[in-house]
């Protein structure tokens, strides 16, 4: 499916011709993967489940506290890059991703034959012993032929090493436009964590990547 385009300041960007500005649904689809956490406590404030839903929100036309890593093989050009929703391009919203609060998508597709990565790391937050989800809502666009991978994972923030993951998120997968993830972790002690999204375009000659927007994540403590 060919892209139209729109220009941000200083930079052409092909986007979709897609528009749909739809409500995004709760689907059936729930993926949940469990695994405790034998971490030593660290010294840090407990945040309660809504504090740390909170923190670790897209906060209006920002990203908020969350950082971007993007990365090409050598022969790509510029990184994709993540934006947050509610953005504008002139007097139009992006399409169906941007018109809803506290989402992030992937704004510009690697060029033809070039592998990406695109990271989106949150700000740490303190949680007590118990066991928590982490859920999130996406929205994916899977009209176009090269399809685009996102996983996601709570990881310790001061080892790196991940406590938790869902299940990778395929454009393509053939599950609907609207789908959801929870991921369930169990903590042994109180611990610092940090909530990653890896948005992962495989090497292939199409020049375009279907994309997939996605939620900050709801925490809950569910024991």
């Amino acid at each position: 499916m060919a892209d139209s385009h729109d220009t941000l300041p200083g930079r052409s960007v092909s986007r979709r011709a897609l528009a749909r500005g739809v409500a995004w649904s709760a689907p059936a689809l729930l993926v949940s993967t469990a695994a405790p956490a034998f971490a030593v406590s660290q010294e840090c404030t407990p945040q309660s489940a809504s504090q740390a839903t909170t923190a670790l929100a897209f906060t209006g036309n920002t990203l908020g506290q969350w950082t971007q890593k993007s990365t090409t093989d050598p022969t790509g050009r510029t990184a994709p890059r993540v934006l947050p929703g509610s953005a504008n391009l002139g007097t139009a919203p992006y399409w169906q991703f941007w018109n809803q609060a506290n989402t992030a998508a992937v704004v510009d597709d690697p060029p033809t034959n070039v592998g990406a990565t695109i990271v989106l790391t949150s700000p740490a937050v303190c949680l007590n012993r118990g066991t928590y989800t982490f859920s999130f809502t996406a929205k994916v666009y899977s009209i176009n032929s090269r399809e685009l991978v996102l996983k996601a994972r709570v990881l310790d923030s001061q080892t790196g090493s991940t406590l938790a993951s869902a299940s990778d998120m395929k454009s393509k997968d053939g599950t609907g436009d609207s789908r959801s993830r929870t991921i369930t972790l169990t903590l042994t002690q109180r611990t610092q964590v940090r909530m990653e999204y890896t948005w992962a375009f495989a090497k292939t000659s199409g020049t375009t990547g279907d994309d997939i927007g996605v939620t900050g994540p709801t925490v809950q403590k569910t024991a």
